[in-house]
């Protein structure tokens, strides 16, 4: 009988002891938008033009920022757009827009050949995402996604109030989401964004 009892101890312990340790060592990812300076980086650029002169202008980058609070690396990290709701004149109620993808934002900072492959994120290092950046004189968001589709293109024009869905998933977690309102006038600098309240 004690060896039964041992051989089935062994056995779960075998079949359930990696598990558990990668559920108590997982990454712990904290999501996070704010309304100081580094998630609404004002930014002077030199544009160049379609006559081949060169302009001085400012933009605005509207980030996000992800950080690990475990010391176990979150692998393969990636961030995602993953929903666009409008909020409705007639009944002030977020409605679903024709958005219906999972789109890869980029990570902020990084060569634009890089900007979208997924990052390992070590324990308590800042890591920010662009979620989208307005430029002077410009009358239209430009969203910082892998791929903008040309249906989707109204969505970055018309001025309203959108609710932005993002995500961030890699290897050993559970994804997270975070929600971003953007009250859109259609004026690259009259603007106001906010993390929405949980």
């Amino acid at each position: 009988m004690k060896e039964i009892i041992v051989f089935i101890t062994g056995f779960f312990t075998a079949i359930f002891a990696e598990p558990l340790r990668r559920w108590i060592f997982r990454p712990r990812l904290i999501m996070d938008f704010g309304d100081t300076n580094d998630f609404k980086a004002d930014t002077p650029e030199i544009v160049g033009t379609t006559d081949g002169t060169i302009r001085k202008g400012r933009a605005y980058y509207i980030r996000g920022r992800v950080v690990n609070k475990s010391t176990n690396i979150a692998k393969q990290c990636r961030v995602y757009l993953t929903n666009i709701e409008k909020k409705s004149n007639r009944t002030g109620e977020f409605e679903q827009t024709t958005f219906c993808e999972g789109i890869p934002l980029h990570w902020s900072c990084r060569e634009l050949g890089g900007a979208f492959n997924p990052l390992d994120l070590p324990k308590d290092i800042n890591q920010y995402f662009d979620i989208f950046s307005t430029r002077e004189g410009d009358t239209n968001i430009d969203p910082k996604l892998m791929s903008k589709p040309f249906r989707y293109e109204h969505l970055f024009t018309e001025p309203g109030t959108y609710r932005y869905s993002i995500q961030v998933s890699g290897e050993g977690f559970r994804p997270i989401v975070m929600k971003i309102l953007l009250e859109w006038k259609g004026v690259w600098d009259d603007f106001i964004v906010k993390k929405e309240d949980a």
